[in-house]
C-alpha cells in the first residue's frame, strides 16, 4: 500500500481554505493546448465536439495517482470538496495530480478551483470547457476528466469524485489498498451529507436504508446459494467515489457513455470484461442531499423524486429474490440478472426484504 504520512489531515481552519483573489486569474483559450489536453481533445469522443475551452496547467509531470473531478456551476459546494481532497492528498506519500473539468458553467467554479490549487501548492490542471450540445452531459464531463487523469497517471491509480461530494482523509490510501489486494475497480458506498439530509422528508432516508439492507441480504443469499465469496451481483456505483486501475481503464477503452448512469455502466462493463470490482463500505464518502439536480438521472433527481412520491422507484440494480435464486441455480448468467420488468418500488422492495430475511433466518443467518 502507498505509505501514508504521519502528519494528521489539515483542519477546516488550515491553509486548505485559502484562495487567491479572482482578479489575479486569467482564464483564456491558449494558443496551443498543453500536450496532454490536446491529445485528449483530438480523440474520440471529443474531437469536433468542443465548442470552446480554456485551461491552466499547474501539473508537475506524471504521478502515482490522479483524481478526476467534473463540475458544473459548483462554486458553492466545491470548497468543501477541495478541502476533503486536500486532506486525502496530505495523508499519502504518493505523488498525485488533481484534474478538474468545469463544463458549461456560468459561475466562478473554474476560478475557485485554480485559486485553491495555487494556494495549497497542489499539482493539477483546471479545464473550463463548453461542450457541443450533443455531448453536454455528466458522463462526457467525467469521461474528459478521467481521460485527462489517465494522461498523468498511466501506470497508477485513477480516482474520481463529484464537486458536491467530499471524501475521508484515508480515501486515496484505502483505494490503493483494495487495488493492491487484487481488485481493479473500487466503488464507495456513498451516503448523503447528514446535515443536508435532515431537511428532507423522512421517507427519503428510509428508502435509502431499505435499499442498503436489501443489497446486504441479497449478497448473503447469493453467497449461501452459490458458495461464491465474490460479490458478483453487487453493482452499486457512484461517481462521488470510485477508483480504477489505470491499466484497466485503458483496457476497456475509457468510461462508458450512456445518457446517464456512467458510474453503474463502468462497473457493469468491468465485470463483463473479467475485472474484479468491490464495494468499499463505511468509507466516509458523502454527497450533497440537494434536490436541484445538475445531472440527468443523478442523485439530485433521484432524491427529488423520492421527496415527492409516496412509493418511489428504487435502485434498478435490485431484483426480486426469486430472480436472484433462479440465476444462482444456473437459469441464466449474472449478466442476465437485471433483464426483467424494471425497478421495484419501495413497497415491493420492503416485501422482498422480508422474504430475504426469512430465508436467511432459516439457516441461522441474519442480515
Amino acid at each position: 500500500m502507498i505509505a501514508a504520512t504521519q502528519s494528521p489531515p489539515a483542519s477546516p481552519t488550515s491553509a486548505a481554505l485559502r484562495t487567491i483573489p479572482h482578479a489575479r486569474l486569467a482564464f483564456a483559450r491558449p494558443e496551443t493546448e498543453p500536450p496532454r489536453l490536446g491529445a485528449v481533445l483530438k480523440s474520440e469522443p471529443f474531437v469536433g465536439r468542443i465548442v470552446d475551452f480554456a485551461c491552466h496547467d499547474l501539473s508537475r509531470g506524471r504521478s502515482d495517482y490522479a483524481v478526476a473531478i467534473p463540475a458544473r456551476n459548483e462554486a458553492r459546494l466545491l470548497p468543501r470538496c477541495l478541502e476533503s481532497m486536500g486532506q486525502a492528498i496530505k495523508a499519502t506519500a504518493a505523488s498525485g495530480t488533481l484534474v478538474l473539468v468545469v463544463n458549461d458553467t456560468s459561475d466562478k467554479t473554474a476560478e475557485l478551483a485554480l485559486s485553491w490549487l495555487g494556494a495549497n501548492d497542489v499539482p493539477g490542471i483546471v479545464v473550463n470547457v463548453t461542450f457541443d450540445p450533443a455531448i453536454r452531459n455528466a458522463p462526457h464531463a467525467r469521461r474528459l476528466a478521467l481521460d485527462l487523469a489517465a494522461q498523468f497517471a498511466p501506470g497508477g491509480l485513477l480516482l474520481t469524485s463529484d464537486a458536491d461530494s467530499y471524501v475521508a482523509p484515508d480515501w486515496i490510501e484505502r483505494a490503493s489498498g483494495f487495488l493492491e489486494a487484487g481488485f481493479d475497480l473500487v466503488c464507495d458506498e456513498v451516503r448523503l451529507d447528514q446535515s443536508e439530509a435532515a431537511s428532507l422528508p423522512a421517507d427519503v432516508e428510509r428508502v435509502g436504508e431499505l435499499e442498503r439492507a436489501y443489497f446486504a441480504a441479497c449478497i448473503d443469499l447469493w453467497r449461501l446459494w452459490t458458495g461464491s465469496p465474490d460479490d458478483l451481483i453487487d453493482m452499486r456505483a457512484s461517481g462521488a467515489g470510485m477508483a480504477i486501475r489505470a491499466s484497466a481503464y485503458a483496457a476497456i477503452g475509457g468510461l462508458p457513455l450512456p445518457r446517464c448512469g456512467e458510474d453503474r455502466a463502468l462497473r457493469v462493463l468491468m465485470r463483463e470484461r473479467g475485472f474484479r470490482t468491490i464495494t468499499s463500505p463505511g468509507c466516509g464518502t458523502r454527497t450533497s442531499a440537494r434536490l436541484d439536480a445538475r445531472a440527468v438521472g443523478g442523485c439530485g433527481e433521484t432524491l427529488r423524486r423520492r421527496a415527492l412520491e409516496t412509493d418511489p422507484v428504487c435502485d434498478s440494480a435490485l431484483v426480486p429474490v426469486a430472480r436472484l435464486k433462479a440465476i444462482a441455480e444456473g437459469e441464466g448468467s449474472v449478466q442476465d440478472l437485471h433483464a426483467g420488468p424494471g425497478p421495484m418500488r419501495a413497497s415491493e422492495l420492503q416485501r422482498q426484504l422480508d422474504i430475504a430475511k426469512a430465508l436467511l433466518a432459516e439457516v441461522g443467518l441474519r442480515s
